[in-house]
C-alpha cells in the first residue's frame, strides 16, 4: 500500500506553525496599530531584531507571517509536494535556530508579554518542541511522498472565514490605538489579535464543498 498523507499529522503541523507564526503576527499588528508606544524584540540565529512603531525591522516579521501563511495554505490545501516540503523546511530551520539558541544562551529563552503580564522562561521547552515537530514533519513527508497530489481550491466557506478575519482589523486598530498602554483596550485588542491568528487555521481548512469541486474537476 502506498503511503498517504495523514490529516492528524497535518493538523499537528498546522497548530505548531500557528504558534510560531503568532510571534510574528502579534508584534506586526501591534507595531502598526499601536505605533511607537509598542516595543518588540526577537532573535534569529543570534541576530537581535526589534523596534518601536513602524520601522524597517518589521520586514522580518512580515516575511515570517507570509512564510507561515504560505506554508499553512500548502499544508491544509494539499498543494502538491509543497504540502510536506514547506513544513519540513520550516521545522528544520526552527530546530536549528533552537539548538543555536541553547548553545549561544544556555540561561534560557524568555518570553515577555507586558500587556497581559506574562513572563515565561521557556528555556529548553521551545527548542524541544521544535525538534519534536521536525520529527512530525519528517513522518508527514514520508507518508506523503508517494501520495497523489490533491489540490483543493478555496471555496465560499473559506472566503467567508477570511473576510470575517479581515473585518476584525479596524476593530483591532481602534482598540490598540485608543486608551493607555497595557490598559483594558490594549488587552482586549491583544486577545482579539491572538484569536484572529489562530482562526486562520479554520479559515484555510478543507471543506466538503472543496472536496466535491476537486473530484468534479478530476
Amino acid at each position: 500500500m502506498k503511503p498517504s498523507s495523514d490529516p492528524w499529522l497535518e493538523r499537528l503541523l498546522a497548530f505548531w506553525l500557528l504558534v510560531w507564526g503568532l510571534f510574528g503576527w502579534l508584534p506586526l499588528i501591534r507595531s502598526v496599530f499601536d505605533g511607537e508606544t509598542y516595543e518588540w524584540g526577537t532573535t534569529w540565529f543570534g541576530l537581535q531584531v526589534g523596534g518601536a512603531g513602524v520601522t524597517a525591522s518589521l520586514a522580518l516579521l512580515a516575511v515570517k507571517v507570509v512564510a507561515v501563511v504560505a506554508t499553512l495554505y500548502c499544508l491544509l490545501r494539499r498543494s502538491g509536494p509543497w504540502n510536506w516540503a514547506l513544513p519540513l523546511l520550516w521545522t528544520a530551520l526552527l530546530t536549528a535556530d533552537g539548538l543555536y539558541g541553547i548553545v549561544a544562551n544556555p540561561e534560557g529563552f524568555w518570553f515577555h508579554g507586558d500587556t497581559l503580564g506574562i513572563h515565561l522562561n521557556l528555556g529548553y521547552v521551545i527548542p524541544g518542541f521544535n525538534a519534536l515537530f521536525f520529527l512530525v514533519a519528517l513522518l508527514h513527508g514520508w507518508r506523503s511522498r508517494s501520495a497523489t497530489p490533491e489540490r483543493l481550491p478555496l471555496d465560499i466557506v473559506n472566503l467567508r472565514w477570511l473576510t470575517g478575519l479581515l473585518v476584525l482589523l479596524p476593530i483591532q486598530f481602534a482598540l490598540l490605538r485608543s486608551g493607555t498602554p497595557h490598559g483594558i483596550t490594549d488587552q482586549v485588542g491583544v486577545l482579539l489579535t491572538i484569536a484572529q491568528w489562530f482562526l486562520l487555521g479554520a479559515a484555510l481548512r478543507r471543506t466538503s464543498g472543496a472536496r466535491i469541486a476537486a473530484h468534479a474537476m478530476a
